[in-house]
């Protein structure tokens, strides 16, 4: 499976038969130039996860059309700790791409969520946010990270020198790793054999 981290949450998931866009965004800093894919996902309908007309893809998945693609399920989650009452409702994907399963957590809102965690089950690779303010932080992450007994983490959606919102940068999130890889921001996945955070190339974005 081929990861290209494409700034804040978005990232391109590929393996030779299928390829997806997750979380196109605009006007938040970053450059507009994201690659091809056959399909994009949304996790929410806001400007910074779902600008899908920054995109060129055969399709969108969404959940009217999510029988047809069944390499994907949708989790409910909140994008806020008020059950969505400030900020909505946030939908994490499952995909099963490559011989992995990865979680792409989309605005994750809610503060750690045992029962959320069971539904997640097994995974292979965490895609999750760490910045706080419209998110979950740091701390809660990491409750996350554990709790799902993921080895391969990614974390996203936190402040770059280039980005506008007003999030916290990544560092307060690795500090709690003792095993963290620098990648480019993209690289050829392999499930490594301990628990290890890829510390992405974001020097571009």
């Amino acid at each position: 499976m081929r990861v290209n981290y494409l700034g804040h949450a978005c990232f391109l998931l590929a393996d030779n038969k299928f390829s997806v866009i997750i979380d196109p965004f605009k006007e938040i800093g970053y450059e507009l130039n994201f690659p091809r894919a056959d399909f994009c996902i949304c996790s929410h309908l806001h400007f910074d996860h779902c600008a899908t007309e920054n995109v060129i893809v055969k399709q969108i998945i969404t959940k009217d059309n999510l029988s047809l693609f069944p390499q994907i399920r949708f989790i409910d989650s909140f994008h806020d700790e008020a059950f969505g009452s400030k900020r909505g409702l946030n939908y994490l994907s499952i995909i099963d791409i490559g011989g992995f399963k990865v979680c792409h957590m989309g605005d994750l809102g809610e503060p750690f969520n045992e029962a959320l965690v069971e539904k997640i089950g097994k995974i292979d690779l965490l895609l999750i946010p760490i910045g706080g303010n419209y998110t979950i932080d740091a701390k809660e992450a990491f409750k996350y990270v554990k709790a799902i007994g993921v080895k391969s983490v990614i974390p996203m959606h936190y402040k770059t020198s280039r980005s506008n919102i007003d999030i916290a940068e990544k560092k307060e999130f690795l500090q709690y790793f003792d095993n963290v890889s620098k990648v480019k921001s993209e690289f050829d996945f392999l499930l490594p054999n301990e628990l290890t955070v890829y510390d992405v190339d974001d020097c571009n974005f």
